[in-house]
């Protein structure tokens, strides 16, 4: 079987431009020998010759052999001249599977059906005046120089001479706009060849293009647009360039984004793509833009990918953004309350929105029913991206600044080094399918659900797994039109889009089916639907959409979207891998985030940071041993699938991946009732169920039942094991989920039901004994010749005269003085070295930044991470120094003049060695032992007995907590958490915490250190924006991140980090305001003259700015000095 040709009818189209009826197209096979009769054409393939009566010449003419289409989508001819030819009357549905073939022309035409990889229809022409005929034999035969603009305009395909490319011809095909069912070229080609515009014909496409977007145009859009793309964009292969910048793998929306903004940069930027730009996922998206997020960098992400849209549109004049609204429905009261908080976060960035009534939902798109709907948000400022467009606008735009495009060219392999000073390995070069080979530092791996085959060149892996997401476009729906906007039933898990005078229905099902085996050659590809598995969203969409079931299927779109366990996407470089930097597993956001995500990776590319807070996509989020678990990347991703449209609620927790990574104290947490969060992979206390609660005995996290999404059908986690023995198998869901009972409780933007419970823990805290198990905390230790120098020159702490045992709190900085990391890094008592305490969430993160640095600048030492090696034993509160002293078995003490704060020693407790450390993160006198985990067990377990036999003895609380207390009692103490209110886009200045430069930047011979010259420049100058810390006035209004701070009427920025503070008696708000410059600094004189407000859910409750922090703002508790602190508060409560 040969591979397709395309036919279209030049006389149809001419009757139907003329009378308004759509023109239809065919896509068939023909075999050497076989002929083939439709009501417009006879076209008899034989021996090369091509016989077209319908041209107006004799049928022995011979004008050359039909296009062709290979499985990969390129054009194919003999050395011959090409050309499409004309005629056909049918309509190849836009899911362009076998039964469609076998329904619709096997039967006709008596032909073999294709294979699904080879229904790629190749780009197509419509001469508007029919006179394309015509045109075709005179061009036929005409050497390069002798074919003129307007043969351009009308030539079909491509053309050879004697097997010689002409490319300037071949690259002009035609941008074909699909408006209805009829496809217009002829005229916006000419504009583009001519460099001149058309502002009629221009303004008639902008007018209607709503029609056109995402994936309702799908084959025939693929057909008649992709490909254009390919031929106006593609460079030769033998252009391929010996050495690159920067290497881009991936021809979608993402990899034409970063060429283009790596290119905007300066830089010598090439993209690779094997088949043919919007290959893979691009092409088949919905396309729909939302910019109304829960988190600030979604919406600024998503904010200039809209705006780049329109700035490309005026330099490409390629149109790819319609503005037709955004409408979020709600069912139930929480629901309306994360709407609510939405439009709180819009008011900062000036996004344009309102709550609605049911009733006024149906003013905004009346073909949606109410009768249990709870009310709406409406965004008129979010709409559509038309895929093809977007990336057709990036190409052009980075072409013009210099940027190459390889279509057809893929990666066989990158080349690295090992590094001499760590175990990382340094990417080198590129070897394309073609045999080139590019030398490189930095590939971009952009290849969406293939992103895994690129990052198995290097020997790791990436928690991503394809899925197949499914689409369906109905029939035309009286009422609908392009004017109307895109909806979203989160509650429903669905969405609908406008498609003309159709509608696109799609949505997030519980039992989404895996693509478990990736086709590499599926770049145009699409599945079956399963109809049992779109089942769920489409009984939602009869629900919220009546019309729906009247209207009839037009198509389905089922294809390849690649998904994260945490629905987020995997951006930046990959741990361990010096220069191979990844932009994929975008989750179906690929069209929302291309553009600013684009940007971003240009910007990290170039400057070592990207310039917003990116942790929640950064790579280095997901744990080592979690990315090598198959299980739990499956489990993960799974369950961020299904809650894609979950409400983001304040306390939410997983239940898959659960136990992946546990602290020696995990068994005897259990028992006592302890409430386990996981993060980055490891079971960290969140709170202890009391024992009144009567649930103690069951609240360890059970094995995951997927919802129970696969009790009858678990072969969808596996399809190609679906007949084998192998095939997983159903999974009931679990009975009395004790945990999943205790997550449920605490589900609210009020106040969670345990939220009395966490309370106690912070008063043991406050007058007695807290222990905390932070084992999750990251621990290494750098050791070597250079280990001193390493640490001077990252830390931005002065580290050059720290004695043997001192413990120094100090920000890592980038070289625009942004935090990478906040730790303590102890310099060993027995001077053999340095021993940091990290963040547990940024583990990965900090070791990897740590070790670039080391290998950047060839530091002579080694950074080991032992996180699993050791316990954290945090024990806190005014009791904890009596509580642990009778523990001590070697001749130390914990006094003030044996161990001050932020000190070190080692001691032994039970006879068991330790590390001391003594420090706070909850502003109390407290101690953290570092125990080898081999027998952190039996010291906890000695500190728990002594505990119990302290608090009868002295009738003091002695108390497990967990991380929710801590983040109480941090914010009562304004104490920083990374990646909350403090990130590689803060300075130390701004985040105020600049005591931990000042030591460096007050020398006189202030020493290099990273971000040196950024500090020196913001201190000089002073700050625009800066962190506040407010507390609300009303101690009955629970906040939750992301609400507006006003101040004097005027919306100055949004919360970053809040917690209530149960010593306080009201909630605590951290975020930066920032001020215009030719308005003035931001000044402590500035923040303490203004009347502060915090905006939550349309309200605005009064907050009080304090300068220090709200509880014991001269840390006398710290001290110990519990005598003075507690008249000073006493005094304070007057």
């Amino acid at each position: 079987m040969m591979n397709p040709s395309f036919c279209i009818d030049l006389e149809g189209v001419r009757h139907g431009l003329t009378n308004g009826v759509a023109p239809e197209m065919r896509l068939f096979d023909l075999d050497d020998d076989v002929s083939l009769t439709s009501q417009d054409a006879l076209v008899t393939r034989k021996r090369g010759a091509v016989q077209c009566p319908q041209f107006g010449k004799e049928s022995s003419e011979r004008l050359g052999p039909p296009v062709t289409v290979n499985p990969s989508g390129n054009l194919t001819t003999p050395r011959a001249s090409r050309g499409f030819f004309l005629g056909s009357d049918r309509h190849v549905d836009l899911e362009s599977t076998r039964s469609t073939w076998r329904s619709e022309f096997h039967r006709d035409l008596n032909v073999n059906p294709p294979t699904k990889s080879s229904c790629i229809a190749p780009s197509a022409t419509i001469a508007e005046d029919g006179a394309l005929g015509h045109v075709l034999p005179g061009v036929f035969g005409k050497g390069p120089d002798d074919i003129k603009v307007e043969d351009k305009a009308l030539l079909v395909g491509a053309l050879e001479y004697d097997g010689a490319e002409i490319t300037e011809v071949t690259r002009v095909h035609l941008e074909v706009a699909r408006i209805g069912n009829i496809y217009f070229s002829q005229a916006l080609v000419k504009e583009r060849i001519e460099g001149r515009g058309d502002d009629a014909r221009r303004n008639g496409f902008e007018a209607r293009r709503g029609e056109l977007g995402g994936a309702g145009g799908l084959v025939a859009q693929r057909a008649l647009r992709g490909n254009q793309q390919v031929a106006g964009f593609a460079s030769n292969a033998k252009d391929i360039p010996e050495e690159a910048d920067v290497v881009v793998v991936g021809g979608g929306s993402i990899g034409s984004s970063v060429l283009y903004h790596l290119q905007e940069r300066g830089l010598n930027a090439v993209l690779l793509e094997k088949d043919q730009l919007t290959a893979g996922t691009t092409w088949h998206s919905a396309g729909m833009l939302w910019r109304l997020r829960p988190s600030d960098i979604d919406v600024q992400l998503h904010t200039y990918t809209r705006e780049m849209c329109k700035k490309l549109e005026e330099e490409t004049e390629t149109p790819s953004f319609t503005e037709n609204g955004g409408l979020f429905i709600a069912t139930n009261k929480e629901r309306m309350a994360e709407y609510e908080r939405l439009t709180e976060i819009g008011k900062y960035f000036g996004i344009e929105s309102r709550v609605l009534k049911p009733h006024e939902i149906q003013d905004v798109h009346p073909l949606i029913a109410v009768d249990d709907v709870y009310g709406g948000m409406y965004s008129p400022t979010d709409g559509t991206i038309d895929p093809s467009g977007v990336v057709t606008a990036y190409s052009k735009a980075a072409r013009k600044r210099g940027g190459r495009i390889f279509e057809g060219v893929g990666v066989a392999s990158i080349e690295t080094e090992q590094s001499k000073t760590t175990n990382s390995k340094q990417v080198t070069s590129v070897t394309t399918t073609t045999g080139h080979r590019i030398k490189t530092k930095w590939v971009v791996n952009a290849a969406g659900a293939w992103a895994n085959n690129i990052a198995a060149m290097v020997d790791t892996k990436l928690p991503l797994l394809a899925m197949k997401h499914a689409m369906v476009v109905t029939e035309k729906i009286e009422g609908m039109h392009p004017g109307l906007p895109n909806v979203r039933d989160h509650d429903l898990s669905i969405y609908l889009k406008t498609q003309g005078d159709a509608m696109a229905i799609g949505g997030y099902e519980q039992n989404p089916e895996f693509w478990d085996v990736v086709d590499p050659s599926f770049a145009f590809g699409l599945f079956e639907l399963d109809w049992e598995t779109f089942g769920q969203n489409l009984e939602g969409h009869l629900i919220r959409c009546p019309a729906v079931e009247t209207a009839g299927i037009k198509s389905t779109v089922c294809g390849p979207e690649s998904f994260t366990p945490d629905h987020k996407p995997l951006v930046g470089p990959q741990p361990g891998v010096r220069g191979l930097f990844n932009a994929c597993g975008f989750n179906s956001m690929g069209m929302m985030l291309g553009g600013g995500m684009g940007r971003e990776v240009a910007t990290w590319i170039t400057e070592g940071s990207p310039s917003l807070d990116l942790f929640s996509f950064d790579c280095s989020r997901f744990h080592p041993e979690t990315v090598e678990d198959p299980k739990w990347v499956i489990d993960r991703t799974h369950e961020s699938y299904a809650k894609t449209y979950a409400i983001v609620f304040p306390h939410d927790e997983a239940l898959a991946g659960r136990g992946a990574r546990k602290s020696a104290l995990y068994d005897q947490l259990a028992e006592r009732g302890c409430f386990f969060q996981a993060r980055h992979g490891f079971e960290r206390p969140g709170w202890f169920v009391p024992p009144t609660d009567g649930r103690k005995a069951d609240n360890a996290v059970k094995p995951y039942d997927y919802y129970g999404a696969y009790a009858d059908g678990g072969w969808r986690l596996a399809p190609s094991k679906r007949d084998s023995p192998d095939c997983p198998p159903d999974i009931p869901k679990n009975e009395d989920n004790t945990y999943l009972d205790l997550v449920e409780d605490e589900l609210t933007f009020y106040w969670p039901k345990n939220h009395e419970v966490v309370g106690e823990e912070c008063r043991a805290a406050r007058e007695g004994v807290a222990i905390f198990d932070q084992s999750y905390f990251g621990k290494f230790f750098l050791r070597g010749p250079d280990a001193k120098a390493a640490v001077q020159y990252m830390c931005g702490a002065d580290m050059d005269k720290q004695k043997l045992g001192t413990v120094t709190y100090t920000p890592l900085c980038n070289e625009r003085g942004g935090t990478e990391a906040d730790l303590t890094v102890t310099c060993l008592p027995d001077g053999s070295g340095y021993y940091f305490a990290a963040g547990g969430n940024t583990v990965t993160k900090d070791f990897e930044w740590i070790n670039r640095v080391i290998e950047q600048k060839g530091f002579d030492c080694t950074l080991t991470d032992s996180s699993d090696d050791y316990a954290m034993i945090s024990v806190q509160g005014p009791h904890s120094r009596a509580l642990l002293e009778g523990l001590i078995t070697s001749n130390n003490d914990l006094s003030n003049k044996s161990q001050p704060f932020s000190t070190c020693q080692e001691l032994s407790i039970g006879g068991h060695d330790v590390y001391c450390l003594r420090l706070t993160f909850v502003g109390e006198l407290g101690f953290e032992i570092h125990a080898p985990s081999a027998y952190a067990a039996d010291v906890y377990k000695l500190i728990r007995e002594a505990g119990e036999k302290y608090e009868a003895e002295h009738g003091v609380p002695v108390r497990d907590a967990g991380y929710r207390a801590i983040d109480s009692l941090s914010a009562e103490k304004s104490f920083r958490h990374w990646h909350a209110d403090l990130s590689n886009a803060d300075t130390p200045l701004e985040a105020n915490i600049g005591f931990t430069v000042l030591s460096k930047l007050k020398r006189e011979d202030c020493p290099e250190f990273i971000g040196r010259e950024a500090l020196q420049k913001q201190r000089a100058e002073g700050l625009q924006r800066k962190l506040v810390c407010l507390s609300v006035d009303d101690s009955n209004v629970p906040l939750h991140g992301m609400e507006s701070i006003w101040r004097d009427g005027v919306c100055m920025g949004l919360v970053r980090s809040t917690a209530y503070g149960h010593s306080v008696g009201r909630s605590i708000a951290y975020g930066y305001v920032a001020r215009d410059a030719e308005d003035g600094k931001v000044t402590n004189k500035w923040l303490e003259a203004g009347k502060w407000e915090i905006g939550d859910k349309g309200a605005k409750h009064p907050a009080t700015f304090h300068k220090s922090a709200p509880f014991d703002p001269t840390n006398l508790r710290v001290k110990g000095k519990y005598d003075e602190a507690r008249a000073q508060e006493a005094e304070a409560a007057k």
